[in-house]
């Protein structure tokens, strides 16, 4: 992750309102966290651009006044956060694991371990985690060389109507092999491309609690918690700082709640105090997707782009990141400060809410060609969009509402921005709780532009 200097700023009680209401650090069901939705199930297929036509899904909304604060509706019944996952068919499942597993028969009525199921799973399978807790202890769970088609992918994903928890709370550092001193939670490896990770909760990790350096894999209606590092990497095993193609990419991070992770009172290595556990970090890989999230309270920022390149980010719920020396940014947008080298470009964040973080709503960071439009930013306490450095930055129909100041300068081309425009803004309600949160009236001019518009 690229650490942008900023002023260190203690973190203020109004961005642990949502915190507390939440659960503070608690998962949000932990005995069914997703429920089924009997509608259209939100799985698409990963794209192989960054057009947004694709990824437009709609669902009925909700009937009542007050809201889960997994989502929100816009006016045109889309959603922003994250939706509801509908369960894999369990006629569907080829292999069973279960936290009491063993053996090897893998069978519904004989579970086996789960480090055993995945080292045997291949194409078109469907492995299926009963209920319950996952002591991972001193052992990596990997998929390295099972590889799943675009026809036929592997899928591992929660027992239907249970909850499987990964806990990382008894993992000491591994003193042999390739991984040896990296308390990792879970690899995708290269080479292990179109996996499915679906449904699962991720806790306790003391580093990352999954990490991809594959391609065309799909995370969705996961939950990850707790962990004292990024919670969700997609990087590069080609990664290195001077690195201009990457042998990753076409993944799609869907559907997550991701929250309360934290490496605050932690140094040393590659920990920072809070500085360097992201919800989601995309550190390298070209073309990665990130929809529909709901990220919060992590002590680094929500979302880094880094130095991937074309990676889309749209539909999130982004609020209340930055503890101890954690940046404390919503969404940042790429970068590389060495201008030779070309990753770190073309980020493109449309139709995300970002809010009550304690720096910036969007930070471009040393994003090159960045494209941010039509996302709503609120009460950040520092810039809504920030660090423009780069003429080809294009921020237009964004709107800014409460923050310190609304955008750091004048760089790039800004169009029909809220800070352009006459109508002051106002909301209808500034009430996360309420399903008319950071929404305009119906009258207002303003309703064309922000993460809302009904215009798209």
């Amino acid at each position: 992750m690229y650490i942008n200097t900023t002023l260190k700023f203690s973190l203020i009680t109004l961005s642990l309102f949502i915190f507390t209401a939440c659960g503070g650090g608690t998962p949000t069901n932990q005995t069914n966290a997703y429920a089924i939705d009997d509608n259209k199930e939100n799985t698409t297929d990963i794209p192989n651009t960054t057009d947004t036509t694709d990824t437009q899904i709609t669902q009925e909304p909700t009937n009542t006044e007050t809201n889960t604060q997994n989502n929100f509706h816009t006016a045109d019944n889309h959603i922003i956060g994250a939706r509801k996952v509908k369960s894999t068919p369990l006629s569907e499942g080829t292999t069973f694991t279960s936290p009491s597993g063993n053996g090897s028969s893998c069978t519904k009525a004989s579970p086996c371990a789960l480090d055993y199921a995945l080292k045997h799973v291949e194409q078109g399978d469907v492995l299926f985690l009963r209920g319950g807790t996952y002591n991972v202890s001193n052992s990596i769970l990997s998929l390295r060389k099972n590889s799943g088609t675009a026809d036929n992918p592997i899928i591992v994903e929660s027992y239907p109507g249970e909850t499987a928890i990964l806990d990382g709370k008894n993992k000491s550092k591994i003193t042999k092999g390739m991984y040896a001193g990296d308390p990792v939670g879970f690899r995708i490896n290269n080479g292990a491309n179109y996996i499915k990770i679906r449904k699962i909760h991720f806790t306790h990790f003391g580093k990352q609690a999954l990490v991809i350096t594959s391609s065309h894999n799909i995370v969705e209606g996961c939950e990850f918690y707790n962990n004292k590092y990024v919670a969700l990497q997609l990087t590069s095993t080609s990664f290195n700082s001077n690195t201009s193609k990457w042998s990753s990419g076409y993944n799609l991070i869907q559907d997550n709640i991701i929250h309360d992770n934290s490496d605050a009172g932690l140094t040393g290595g590659s920990y920072k105090n809070g500085g360097n556990a992201d919800g989601i970090s995309v550190s390298a890989g070209n073309k990665n997707k990130i929809l529909y999230n709901l990220v919060y309270h992590n002590s680094d920022d929500g979302i880094d782009t880094w130095r991937s390149n074309d990676t889309e980010v749209a539909y999130n719920v982004v609020h209340s990141q930055g503890i101890a020396d954690g940046n404390g940014g919503g969404i940042k947008l790429g970068g590389n400060l060495n201008r030779s080298v070309k990753n770190g470009m073309r980020a493109y964040a449309h139709h995300n809410l970002s809010y009550n973080n304690r720096a910036h709503g969007f930070n471009l960071n040393a994003g090159r060609d960045v494209k941010i439009e039509f996302n709503t930013s609120y009460n950040n306490k520092k810039y809504g969009y920030a660090n423009l450095v780069d003429g080809d930055v294009i921020l237009r129909n964004n709107i800014s509402n409460h923050d310190k100041q609304a955008v750091h300068n004048e760089h790039g081309i800004q169009e029909n921005n809220s800070w352009q425009l006459d109508e002051k803004v106002t909301f209808l309600s500034t009430d996360p709780h309420s399903n008319k949160f950071l929404k305009l009236s119906d009258d207002s001019t303003l309703n064309e532009i922000g993460a809302f518009t009904q215009s798209y």
